[in-house]
């Protein structure tokens, strides 16, 4: 188990450490760069925040609504040429009551393939059949889903204005006149559902929207409860400004990386200095010769310019520099430690730790909380035996081999 401090004792070495805090970012970059990832991350949030509200919980109903016009889709046109008269009578599967119609569950069968799961189903799927098995099983769990929140919404007292709903089938209908087909020419050919489904899923969609942001005002983002978030996913929001030398052991040749390695630990060794409570702080002058000394092949830092090798080490570094991370965020400021991880090596003085008093009031931490608390009530409702499928005699004979093959087209399958 990693070795903490409290609050004081990192407060207790800080007369040790030294520089101004940098903004973070996954590797340490310039105030100028930061600040242009920052607006642009921010107007990207702006853009999608819609669809990320629920995007991790409830990928079924983003993935129906946000569907792509692909040659996936366009293919259930010919899939369903057959039984188009049985199209939309047809029941698959009943939610709760809710009949899901073969277009409906077409549709859900898409998005598995269109989505994130498809790659995992392909390789542990044996043949064909077994994957088209797969695929239609996860659709199930997409219609699951997407009935809960539309149940647990009008549960809520939820629902849609008439204005709302005028406003879906304008939007709707404009698509097609634009495309100069029928609204059931153009959502046959493009989405393989009637217009009144699509609009029905539309309208459910802002249907969940509302059922969240409704569930998510109602988390508690008092300081307590922020604090006892925190305190349970620290890593998530720890972050600590350092001053670091990097030391790339990244080469295939072995001997190589030794020789880097042990060139780390002798620079080390002459830059510690014994410090309180057993652990070592930095001779300033030879850390600062060590940074130039090291700073054209210093591939850590993606400007080049940071001359000083001030840093900020965040929770995304963990993904690349697990050691690194770990280690960082348990250092008192002005602590040095030589760290190695599996493609580098540092010598790392932690310059400043940010508590809980520094992230408390940080949209990061309260959004964190709200979507902890949605996921919560969402899955004690999914999972609470109330919306589990039940397949009608029609479930088996639901061909979507044609979805299927087009979809592993695209992998080049």
């Amino acid at each position: 188990m990693k070795k903490t401090y409290t609050e004081e004792e990192y407060r207790s070495l800080a007369e040790v450490a030294g520089g101004e805090p940098k903004p973070h970012s996954k590797h340490p970059i310039s105030r100028e760069e930061y600040e242009r990832r920052k607006k642009a991350k921010a107007e990207g949030r702006e853009q999608s925040g819609r669809a990320l509200m629920i995007t991790s919980i409830v990928s079924a109903v983003i993935l129906v609504l946000c569907l792509a016009v692909t040659g996936i889709s366009v293919a259930i046109k010919k899939s369903k040429a057959k039984k188009e008269e049985n199209v939309k009578t047809e029941t698959v599967l009943t939610v709760d009551g809710v009949s899901v119609g073969a277009d409906l569950f077409n549709l859900f069968c898409i998005n598995v393939i269109e989505g994130p799961d498809f790659e995992y189903l392909m390789k542990t799927s044996i043949n064909d059949d077994a994957l088209c098995s797969s695929v239609k099983e996860k659709a199930v769990q997409y219609a699951e889903e997407y009935v809960c929140l539309y149940r647990e919404a009008v549960k809520a007292g939820l629902s849609l204005s008439e204005n709302e709903i005028d406003t879906i089938k304008k939007s709707c209908t404009e698509n097609a006149e634009n495309a100069k087909l029928s609204v059931e020419e153009y959502y046959r050919k493009n989405y393989g559902v009637s217009f009144e489904t699509y609009v029905e899923v539309q309208g459910n969609w802002l249907l969940a929207e509302k059922y969240a942001v409704n569930l998510r005002s109602k988390c508690d983002v008092s300081e307590e409860a922020l604090q006892e978030v925190y305190n349970a996913h620290y890593e998530k929001f720890a972050k600590a400004d350092v001053t670091m030398v990097y030391f790339d052991t990244s080469s295939s040749d072995e001997g190589k990386n030794g020789f880097v390695k042990s060139n780390a630990e002798s620079i080390f060794n002459g830059i510690k200095v014994e410090a309180t409570g057993g652990l070592y702080a930095a001779d300033d002058a030879k850390l600062s010769l060590a940074i130039t000394e090291q700073k054209d092949t210093n591939s850590f830092y993606e400007t080049g310019d940071n001359a000083d090798g001030k840093a900020t080490v965040v929770g995304e570094d963990a993904v690349k520099y697990p050691s690194l991370y770990q280690a960082v965020i348990t250092m008192a400021p002005g602590e040095v430690r030589l760290i190695h991880d599996e493609t580098a090596s540092f010598i790392v003085r932690c310059d400043k730790q940010y508590f809980f008093e520094a992230c408390k009031d940080s949209e990061e931490l309260i959004a964190y909380a709200q979507e902890l608390y949605f996921k919560e009530q969402f899955n004690a409702a999914r999972y609470s035996g109330t919306y589990t499928a039940e397949k009608s005699a029609s479930y088996r004979s639901i061909d979507i081999k044609s979805f299927v093959a087009e979809g592993k087209k695209h992998y080049g399958r």
